[in-house]
């Protein structure tokens, strides 16, 4: 379990109100309905900087899962076991961090988060399943050895799905790779650590982590927007 605050970032540009949700899920493969969420990670910009990050890793008695997937992001599955926390749980902080910051300013919607992340339709796809998840009465993991026979499952109340703010999502990869494609990144491709390097001049390290790529994802749109000056109409 992972949670930080996060110093300001690009102080001077960017919305002072705005308020995105970057996430990343890591994954035991490509579909949702066929694959279970292994971890989740998440950076939430506030204005023009990364006020918070967060990580959790889950834990379940069994996995639905591809090797492939997990030679390419590194997980153990007897690590998240151990030391993860349940679906329940892992979806319960992203909704904590995505309750708005207050009910006094406009409407509810306004002060919700938009959802962000580098390929949103896939992490939204997971993120949906693990709410299903989470509502389904279950908790994976419970006392005892793992998979020990007549250990039951915890019961779990309902939970109601994730809400941020109905506009449009905020996803960085079509932007970046349009910019690449139009010659104003110098990637040598269009994923994350590519476009990561390109752009701060660093290598992404702990890639294909949800906490690390969360907040690459973050400091991508930080350093764009930084870049673009906005003149009011």
């Amino acid at each position: 379990m992972t949670e930080q605050t996060r110093p300001p970032s690009h102080p001077e540009r960017a919305p002072q109100d705005t308020r995105i949700l970057f996430i990343d899920t890591e994954t035991g493969g490509l579909e949702a309905e066929r694959h279970h969420t292994l971890t989740v990670g998440w950076a939430l910009v506030e204005g023009v900087r990364i006020t918070s990050t967060g990580e959790r890793l889950i834990s379940r008695s069994e996995y639905l899962f591809e090797q492939r997937a997990l030679d390419r992001n590194g997980l153990d599955l007897a690590h998240l076991r151990a030391a993860g926390v349940s679906p329940l749980e892992a979806y319960q902080a992203l909704m904590d961090v995505a309750r708005p910051v207050t009910a006094d300013l406009g409407s509810a919607n306004e002060n919700l988060p938009r959802f962000g992340g580098f390929n949103t339709p896939f992490d939204r796809g997971f993120i949906a399943a693990l709410s299903r998840e989470a509502a389904s009465g279950t908790i994976h993991k419970v006392a005892g050895t793992p998979g020990e026979p007549g250990v039951p499952p915890k019961k779990s109340p309902s939970m109601p799905p994730l809400t941020l703010h109905p506009g449009a999502d905020v996803d960085m990869l079509p932007v970046t790779t349009f910019l690449r494609r139009a010659g104003l990144i110098k990637a040598e491709n269009s994923r994350l650590d590519s476009i990561y390097l390109a752009l701060t001049g660093r290598p992404l390290e702990g890639a294909h982590t949800a906490l690390a790529d969360a907040v690459a994802t973050a400091e991508i749109y930080l350093d764009l927007s930084a870049r673009v000056r906005v003149t009011p109409r």
